[in-house]
């Protein structure tokens, strides 16, 4: 988890301490940890390989 002020006490976290598990926070500079950046990347450049149309990168943004 970040450190943003919306998961400091979080659904989520309640859950895991309720399974005996904890939440850790990320670093304060992770971008390794930041998949979801890397992987809308990749769908972005591989959609522009094979769509002639910006409409679907559009829809990606």
């Amino acid at each position: 988890m970040d450190k943003a002020t919306f998961h400091r006490r979080s659904r989520l976290e309640v859950l895991c301490k309720e399974q005996g598990h904890r939440l850790l926070p990320l670093p304060p500079y992770s971008p390794e940890y930041h998949f979801i950046k890397e992987t809308r990347a990749h769908i972005k450049n591989t959609s522009e390989k094979y769509c002639q149309s910006d409409i679907v990168l559009l829809h990606l943004t």
